[in-house]
């Protein structure tokens, strides 16, 4: 994070999962404040469920201090909530490529770059019904 490594790290994946597993990380330089060390901690739990949510981590009221010092904003929650189905939305999408792409073979990738949308829209439609051909014709 703050030290731009991973805050886990071993020459082996053996090493690594005991690391993970053990919580066994280096900590930050002192030259940072103790509130970060505290944050950093806290996200490095063990257990996912004694981790902060994103939400918690931007109302630490230390952080929105310095933040506006810095001229940053943090975001409200709204906005955080809003991003994240934004990027899930993205993920879908891209999946859902990948899919059709895995279904018609990479050649002729039925997407709407190289379909018209209502052609499109067909080989969804068609990839997400029971028919045993495809509606989507090639012409051109």
């Amino acid at each position: 994070m703050c030290t731009l490594k991973p805050p886990f790290d071993s020459k082996t994946v053996g090493g690594l999962y005991l690391k993970i597993v053990k919580g066994q990380y280096m900590p930050i330089s002192q030259r940072y404040s103790k509130e970060l060390s505290e944050i950093v901690a806290s996200c490095l739990q063990k257990d996912g469920r004694d981790r902060p949510f994103i939400q918690e981590i931007l109302e630490n009221p230390k952080l929105k201090k310095m933040a506006h010092a810095l001229g940053h904003k943090i975001p409200s929650g709204d906005e955080i909530t809003k991003e994240v189905k934004c990027q899930k939305q993205n993920m879908i999408s891209t999946f859902a490529k990948k899919k059709t792409q895995q279904r018609f073979g990479d050649n002729q990738s039925q997407t709407k770059e190289n379909l018209g949308y209502s052609q499109f829209r067909k080989a969804e439609l068609y990839k997400n019904s029971k028919l045993s051909k495809p509606i989507v014709t090639n012409s051109k």
